[in-house]
């Protein structure tokens, strides 16, 4: 939609005009377009937040290990992940990867 938003202002179409052709409100447009003015990009400026601890590639490990044995617990997980790793993965980590995966723990009836 940005991408649209710049290729119609390169053609010197008004932002109002812009907002009309794309049924956007003519702020979002009239943003965009200093957005790309001053920084010369479309994309998303970076978030802040605290860094992961785990690689996707360990997250892998995390969902495949608990795939292969449904049995194994958080806390296992977290201990196997844990012998091969210089910094320890907290439990709640595990959880988090695990849920993230789709990976919900249940007590059978």
């Amino acid at each position: 939609m940005r991408a649209l938003t710049m290729s119609h202002h390169s053609t010197g179409k008004s932002n109002r005009e812009i907002a009309k052709l794309l049924k956007l409100n003519h702020r979002t447009v009239d943003y965009n377009v200093k957005k790309y003015e001053g920084t010369g990009s479309l994309s998303n400026k970076k978030r802040s937040g605290w860094p992961k601890i785990t690689t996707p590639a360990e997250d892998r490990t995390i969902t495949i290990i608990s795939k292969r044995n449904r049995s194994k617990t958080a806390l296992e997980i977290t201990a196997e992940i844990n012998i091969s790793r210089s910094e320890p993965v907290s439990l709640t980590t595990v959880k988090r990867r695990l849920r993230k995966a789709g990976l919900h723990g249940r007590i059978a009836m």
